[in-house]
């Protein structure tokens, strides 16, 4: 077998892996819903050492590979799960607000408050921009 039949095998399984996970996140975005509706926090750190245990005695020699693979699906899931939430926030409604009607700009300081802000405009793809002459 040459390596191009060989990279179609890997392509075949690729074709499948991304519906699945793609499903996977959606039913995440169910899992958000349900966690906002009983007042529940996004992480759950007891479910995901279940499942990694579970994984990792199924792996084999694979164990700390599939060990990376599922912890950074835990991982996406859980940063898809708390943008989902995030934006369904009355607080970050009324930044988003502020920022774009009231306070064009963050003053240049590096104060701990403006770092916090800049972290937060970063986190929910803002812009900033320059400070306006006064």
């Amino acid at each position: 077998m040459d390596l191009s039949e060989i990279r179609k095998k890997i392509d075949d399984i690729d074709s499948k892996l991304l519906p699945l996970f793609l499903e996977r996140m959606q039913i995440s975005a169910e899992v958000a819903e349900y966690k906002k509706a009983h007042g529940l926090p996004v992480l759950n750190k007891g479910r995901e050492r279940e499942i990694l245990a579970k994984v990792a005695g199924a792996s084999g020699d694979m164990e700390q590979y599939s060990h990376r693979l599922y912890s950074t699906i835990f991982e996406l899931s859980r940063a898809y799960q708390q943008n989902l939430l995030a934006g369904q926030s009355n607080i970050r409604r009324e930044i988003e607000k502020d920022l774009h009607t009231r306070i064009a700009c963050f003053p240049r300081r590096e104060g701990s408050l403006v770092r916090v802000l800049r972290a937060l405009m970063v986190k929910w793809r803002l812009t900033e921009c320059s400070l306006a002459a006064t």
